[in-house]
């Protein structure tokens, strides 16, 4: 299902790897597990097949329907920086989204 991630930097051990293309189905979005991983990384690929790293998805607390809200969150940054905009943070209802550019790249 998900690859767990062997990054360490400051970001979160044991945490779930996912393609932003996956998520724009939603029924992949429900096969999302918070009780496995607390948090998943979200990258998407460049035109030479490598990952780039967009940001993290930490879950706050459970509430209902929360995978597809997860998916609109991330849909709702994607486009966002896709729109040439950048956060560091946006929150969610059961979610929050990190951006930390300096640690995302140490991640390649």
């Amino acid at each position: 299902m998900f690859k767990v991630s062997a990054c360490g930097v400051r970001i979160m051990s044991g945490i779930s790897e996912i393609w932003i293309g996956e998520l724009r189905d939603y029924k992949y979005a429900l096969r999302l597990d918070r009780e496995e991983y607390p948090a998943v990384l979200v990258y998407e690929y460049d035109s030479s097949s490598t990952r780039n790293y967009l940001f993290t998805i930490k879950y706050s607390d459970q509430r209902p329907n929360w995978q597809l809200i997860t998916r609109d969150a991330a849909l709702t940054a994607y486009d966002l920086l896709n729109r040439g905009g950048e956060f560091t943070t946006l929150s969610f209802p059961g979610a929050t989204i990190h951006r930390s550019v300096s640690e995302l790249s140490r991640l390649h």
